[in-house]
């Protein structure tokens, strides 16, 4: 809007990306995986395997991304009512 993306999200003090919803109304959609389809021609940091973790109460929603083989958490975000 006006040059400006309202919807960045900003580090907290861990330095996960929070997404302040609370002046929003529409609603928010995380998008991850590709449910096993395999790309051509791409390197093997973006043909990783692994699910979302998450946990929810009425004012916030933390998610991680976990690497199926490694169990490690390759990514994770915080969006705020």
């Amino acid at each position: 809007y006006k040059s400006e993306c309202k919807r960045l999200p900003q580090k907290d003090e861990n330095g996960i990306d929070t997404y302040d919803h609370s002046n929003c109304s529409a609603p928010v959609h995380a998008v991850i995986g590709m449910a096993g389809f395999t790309l051509d021609g791409f390197s093997s940091g973006i043909s990783e395997f692994g699910y979302l973790r998450g946990y929810a109460t009425k004012k916030e929603m933390k998610l991680e991304l976990v690497n199926a083989d490694t169990r490690k958490v390759e990514d994770r975000f915080h969006i705020t009512k």
